[in-house]
């Protein structure tokens, strides 16, 4: 994505078109990450509105579970990409020796 698009290059390399959704690795890496940024953006707003509501008991802990859980996602898919960074410079994780 460096040359200014919004999507991948290699988005549409598929015929039909309709098979790059669920065949390109590239269009379904990307239909991943857009769809896992913007559910986090929606989760964290209603976090933050519904924070100010009078909200008692079950419902409360439910909307802070559902944060917590969004937040551990969030963790989760970053210590991923981070492990798998293949370069020692980028990632000192990949020295570790596995169990």
């Amino acid at each position: 994505m460096g040359d200014k698009r919004f999507t991948p290059v290699e988005y549409w390399e598929h015929e039909p078109a309709w098979k790059n959704l669920f065949e390109n690795p590239a269009a379904v890496q990307f239909n991943h990450r857009l769809l896992a940024m913007t559910s986090y953006a929606l989760i964290t707003g209603y976090y933050f509105w519904a924070r100010k509501q009078p909200l008692q008991g079950q419902p409360r802990l439910a909307l802070h579970a559902l944060y917590a859980m969004a937040n551990v996602q969030v963790a989760l898919g970053i210590a991923t990409l981070l492990y798998y960074v293949v370069h020692p410079i980028v990632n000192p994780l990949n020295r570790l020796p596995l169990p």
